[in-house]
């Protein structure tokens, strides 16, 4: 992740936890959501229609923690597709789904998601996915999790 100051996009915020840690690191920060069900004391969320970013957005670098597999998969193309064409760093932390608990416990602590489709796939299967659309520059692998960092398709400047 870029050092301090940059501005961090925090897609799909949540309760906008992650926020508040950023900017206690010296980040400026906009969080963005489709409903405000934040926390934070420092960040307000833009709120968006789930489909399509809003273009008047500038940062350096966007963070999508456990959102994608909340979002159907065509839907979830077309919010890659635009995030693509930011040309900036992308780190994505998603649930590794080996196991029917991970869906099971995701919708336990999401209940604010209960109605949302769920999207999960195995880091495999998101490595797939987001190959697709971005440079893969570092995959942190558990059973739980999978972390991407990832960069443009067409930057040079990161070798695998």
């Amino acid at each position: 992740m870029p050092q301090p100051p940059c501005t961090i996009l925090n897609f799909g915020c949540g309760l906008n936890l992650y926020s508040d840690y950023l900017v206690d690191s010296g980040y400026e920060v906009i969080a963005l959501d489709i409903n405000d069900v934040s926390v934070s004391k420092k960040v307000k969320p833009v709120i968006y229609n789930g489909e399509k970013i809003p273009e008047n957005l500038h940062f350096d670098c966007i963070i999508i923690t456990t959102v994608l597999h909340h979002i159907p998969e065509p839907i979830c193309i077309n919010i890659l597709e635009q995030i693509k064409t930011y040309n900036k760093q992308v780190i994505i932390l998603e649930d590794n789904n080996v196991s029917f608990l991970t869906p099971l416990w995701c919708m336990f602590t999401n209940l604010q998601f209960l109605n949302h489709p769920l999207n999960f796939k195995t880091c495999h299967e998101w490595k797939e996915l987001l190959s697709k659309y971005f440079r893969i520059k570092n995959l942190k692998v558990d059973s739980d999790a999978c972390v991407f960092n990832l960069f443009p398709l067409k930057d040079n400047i990161y070798v695998k």
